[in-house]
């Protein structure tokens, strides 16, 4: 096989001038998760809400807002300038489910897919 050490180096930034204005940081993606898990340690079994218990929000219950403006300003250390809007959140998600089935069952579970064997205590 094929092994290799890699390290990123972002693009240098700069201070910002003196109308706060300029290149002080990377365009980074962040997002945050939360899961609720029900563990049976013995046969191994984890219980996640689906969406058939999930009330999805709908238009009604989303607050106003007053100013929303997308920038549409190229990424200019991505491809093509491309940036993420929708995918970065759904980044987490899985490593959410994962630390709610460490917490519940104590185990390691160093690595996804988490199979029953990986949870089973015996």
């Amino acid at each position: 096989g094929y092994e290799a050490d890699v390290e990123y180096h972002h693009a240098p930034t700069e201070a910002l001038d003196e109308n706060g204005q300029g290149n002080a940081h990377v365009s980074f993606a962040c997002a945050a998760h939360r899961a609720t898990v029900d563990a049976d340690p013995d046969l191994g079994l984890v219980r996640n809400a689906s969406f058939t218990d999930y009330v999805i929000p709908t238009p009604l219950d989303m607050p106003d807002v007053t100013i929303a403006a997308f920038v549409e300003e190229p990424e200019p250390g991505a491809p093509y300038g491309a940036k993420g809007i929708g995918e970065p959140p759904t980044i987490s998600s899985s490593a959410a489910i994962a630390a709610a089935i460490r917490a519940a069952t104590g185990q390691p579970l160093p690595r996804i897919p988490i199979r029953p064997a990986d949870i089973a205590l015996g």
